[in-house]
């Protein structure tokens, strides 16, 4: 969904005086909040920090994502975590938010099958280039003895393979999402209640893998001095500095790059 269609449909949804919000996500100075504004700061081709950790999120594409998310924050409920911004959705009192793939099982657990046909998802912002935040989970292998090595290797071999991935994956259907496509169209996958509720958007959100992106990763090679910088919620404190006091972007993007150099001293 590109920002433009974003920014128009808030603008057409958000009716305050009835108590309803064109769009919500997060703005408080948490995880949520990060979360939330990377997809919009990769679709823009923006970083936090380069491949060798030096800190660019002083750049214009920065810049203008902040311009924009301050623009877009004009249609949200103000200061919300994750769990305010799911509520006002299940209240019908926001007609958009930025969430994860666990919605699917709580959405129709808690609200029913008619609020999930009601509801549709957007795989990927676009504005640049198509981004979408996302991690995978993977299964660590210690290289021990070797014995302890091909033991773990046959234990991944096992619960990646065949009937094993699928139970895997159906331990939360819908939250947990898999990772090869072969599995995410079979017909063993799709045979769930969750999953067969969802239809058609289950594919959306698989297609989506292919778009996931972090700021700690670049160029698909980690970049752990990020830490230091998430560790002291840098990133969410720049997102509530335009959303919520209303700071101009370009000092913000200056003033919280050069907060983030400190932090990596």
């Amino acid at each position: 969904m590109t920002w433009d269609a974003i920014l128009t449909a808030a603008q057409a949804f958000h009716d305050p005086d009835n108590n309803t919000y064109g769009i919500g996500f997060g703005t408080q100075v948490d995880a949520y909040a990060r979360q939330c504004f990377t997809q919009f700061a990769r679709s823009n081709d923006a970083r936090v920090v380069d491949a060798d950790a030096n800190v660019v999120f002083d750049s214009q594409e920065m810049v203008e994502t902040l311009e924009y998310y301050q623009q877009l924050s004009q249609y949200t409920p103000g200061s919300v975590t994750f769990n305010d911004t799911r509520s006002l959705y299940g209240n019908r009192q926001e007609h958009m938010f930025l969430y994860s793939s666990y919605l699917l099982p709580d959405l129709l657990a808690d609200e029913g099958e008619e609020m999930v046909a009601d509801t549709g998802l957007a795989p990927a912002t676009e504005k640049q280039r198509r981004s979408t935040y996302g991690q995978v989970l993977g299964h660590c292998i210690f290289d021990d003895t070797d014995a302890r090595l091909t033991a773990s290797e046959d234990l991944v071999n096992h619960v990646m393979s065949g009937d094993s991935y699928v139970n895997w994956v159906h331990t939360q259907p819908g939250g947990t999402m898999p990772v090869l496509q072969s599995t995410s169209e079979s017909d063993a996958y799709r045979d769930n209640e969750t999953l067969s509720a969802w239809s058609d958007t289950i594919s959306q959100i698989s297609s989506a893998l292919g778009n996931m992106e972090r700021f700690d990763v670049v160029d698909g090679t980690l970049v752990p001095e990020f830490g230091q910088i998430s560790s002291q919620s840098l990133v969410a404190e720049a997102v509530n500095r335009v959303c919520i006091s209303g700071d101009d972007p370009e000092t913000v993007a200056t003033e919280q790059a050069e907060k983030m150099r400190n932090a990596l001293e």
